[in-house]
């Protein structure tokens, strides 16, 4: 018997439809994510997903519903490889939060795109596009642009050197949508191409060398260094953008994630090399900054 929760969200997306099918997608750190099958009137099958933010279980109020159904609705008409959005209900008449359907994306994950000939210079175009795309009007989004600010929150207190040139240094200009998790597992690939960049919780109106500072790092860790300055160079070459600003967003990547990894459930061995290898990350960070130190 299906759940008459999903019938209802199946007559709201498509008047008429029924539900033949749910699952449960992996994936979803922060979010419940299901695929339902769709019966449309006209006998055709649909496969729609979809997305509830945070769990209920632990009574959290998903945030930016609207908002995230805004951006891929702009991201969608200006081509660039996401879902396409079908719906988005906040009323929580059928769900205790709000929720989003798009479409079903059938695709896999590359969890080191550095052995896919081309991946990562692929990543880098798909990120330097997303960076061009006017921010869609009217949306409450966070703002990430001041990374001396958010850098002082998590280096050394008895680096004393490197918190005062970090706090010598001015926010850069420039401002765009970006996504805030740019990496491996929040894109789906077919036949070599993204076709889809998933899980738009963490974006923000920023500085666009945040993604790229995130990314250099998750690539890093997935993928090694040689695949993390092939990405690099591929979105300059995209972009035409400086990369003057970035080791700074590179230090806070570097030493959040080493505060924060110890909750994200990694295999001890893994962590371990993810450790090893953000301190290496950061410790390049603070030589450009810091070159005669």
């Amino acid at each position: 018997m299906s759940d008459p929760r999903y019938d209802r969200i199946a007559e709201r997306v498509h008047p008429g439809a029924t539900v033949e099918a749910c699952r449960e997608l992996t994936g979803g750190g922060s979010a419940t994510i299901e695929a339902l099958d769709l019966r449309l009137p006209d006998g055709t099958l649909r496969r729609v997903v979809v997305r509830q933010q945070g769990t209920p279980a632990a009574g959290d109020r998903p945030v930016h519903s609207r908002e995230e159904f805004a951006i891929l609705t702009a991201l969608y008409s200006a081509g660039l490889a996401v879902p396409e959005p079908i719906f988005v209900d906040e009323s929580l008449e059928v769900l205790p939060v709000p929720y989003v359907v798009m479409a079903f994306v059938e695709g896999v994950v590359h969890p080191d795109p550095g052995v896919v000939p081309g991946a990562v210079e692929h990543m880098a175009e798909v990120l330097a596009g997303l960076h061009r795309i006017p921010v869609p009007a009217g949306l409450a989004l966070s703002e990430r642009v001041d990374a001396a600010s958010e850098a002082l929150v998590y280096l050394p207190e008895d680096d004393a050197q490197l918190r005062e040139a970090v706090a010598a240094i001015a926010p850069r200009t420039e401002r765009c949508l970006v996504h805030g998790d740019f990496w491996t597992h929040n894109l789906l690939w077919r036949d070599g191409r993204i076709v889809a960049v998933l899980d738009w919780e963490d974006a923000a109106i920023g500085d666009p060398l945040s993604d790229v500072a995130g990314a250099r790092l998750e690539l890093l860790w997935h993928a090694g260094a040689d695949a993390m300055e092939r990405f690099t160079d591929a979105y300059v070459a995209a972009s035409g953008r400086s990369l003057v600003g970035m080791a700074v967003w590179e230090l806070i990547a570097g030493h959040a994630s080493q505060r924060f990894m110890g909750g994200w459930g990694l295999e001890p061995a893994f962590e371990a090399q993810c450790r090893e290898r953000a301190q290496w990350f950061a410790g390049l960070a603070r030589g450009r900054l810091l070159p005669r130190s």
